[in-house]
């Protein structure tokens, strides 16, 4: 792994690490409220990965976890989110497979729905419940593109990252 890979953010009121120890799988943890300046942030990161990913001729896989968001993003981050999937889709095409996001409650569900939604490509993004269907859905699709699986990446071994500070 190169050592500009990860990345932790630590704004106020919210928090956000980015893994990318089992590329081409992306991990991305959300804590506190989502802002704009955040998903720019992730923006940033996702779209050196979709560069690294063209260089080194593979695609990825998002896993997203918004479990520990504390209230739902509100109309501002929602649209920034669903203009950043546009613009990711629109650079690097075919570079993203799609991926999942774990939501805790209905409510979330509801929300990444919307954001899907307001997206005008696709990018096969979908709600899951927990860890293991998240990293059982990214093995799905690096299985159907013919990608290896990362090694590492397992429900049993995997420790959730704390929040940043």
């Amino acid at each position: 792994m190169r050592d500009d890979d990860s990345e932790t953010l630590a704004l106020p009121g919210v928090g956000l690490h980015m893994e990318a120890r089992w590329f081409p799988v992306l991990v991305a943890t959300w804590f506190g409220t989502a802002s704009v300046r955040a998903v720019e942030h992730y923006v940033t990161w996702l779209e050196r990965m979709g560069a690294r990913a063209e260089v080194e001729g593979t695609r990825l896989v998002i896993l997203g976890d918004i479990t520990r968001l504390e209230q739902r993003p509100g109309p501002d981050v929602r649209a920034a989110m669903a203009a950043a999937i546009d613009g990711l889709v629109t650079r690097h095409p075919k570079r993203f497979l799609g991926g999942s996001t774990i939501v805790g409650q209905p409510i979330m569900r509801a929300v990444l729905l919307m954001v899907l939604a307001l997206t005008r490509r696709s990018l096969d993004m979908r709600p899951v419940k927990d860890l293991g269907e998240g990293i059982a859905r990214s093995f799905t699709l690096l299985d159907a593109a013919d990608i290896p699986r990362p090694q590492g990446l397992d429900v049993a071994t995997y420790r959730s990252p704390e929040r940043p500070r």
